[in-house]
């Protein structure tokens, strides 16, 4: 049987998911700030905010999203990409009372490992 769900129930779902969560905000200055998942887990989201430099009144708002957290809500609830990437946004969005939307969206890159290559080069 096929079951057609609306773009809002989805939406609270995948709220619901994220709210039972154990994600944890911490703060990293000017209005930024990065969820991580548990109190010491990777980042899932990062909150980002660029000035422009030729309007210095214009400001650039991102949402960096993890692929893992991503790829758990396609898996648990049979979304594209896209519709989890908006429910996720959706979620933020009301937790955190922002206005960021699809366009304000990117991958989050975590460059730990960046880090620890170059200490191996350090001590080699």
């Amino acid at each position: 049987m096929k079951y057609i769900i609306t773009e809002s129930k989805i939406n609270k779902l995948v709220s619901m998911y994220l709210d039972e969560r154990d994600l944890e905000t911490s703060d990293i200055g000017n209005g930024e700030f990065n969820i991580t998942d548990g109190k010491h887990g990777n980042d899932v989201i990062r909150y980002e905010i660029d000035h422009s430099l030729t309007y210095p009144e214009k400001s650039y708002h991102t949402i960096a999203i993890s692929d893992d957290l991503v790829t758990k809500i396609t898996k648990l609830f049979g979304l594209k990409n896209e519709d989890a990437i908006n429910s996720i946004i959706n979620w933020f969005n009301q937790e955190y009372d922002l206005n960021v939307d699809i366009h304000d969206f990117e991958w989050l890159s975590n460059d730990d490992d960046y880090y620890d290559d170059e200490d191996e080069e350090y001590y080699d």
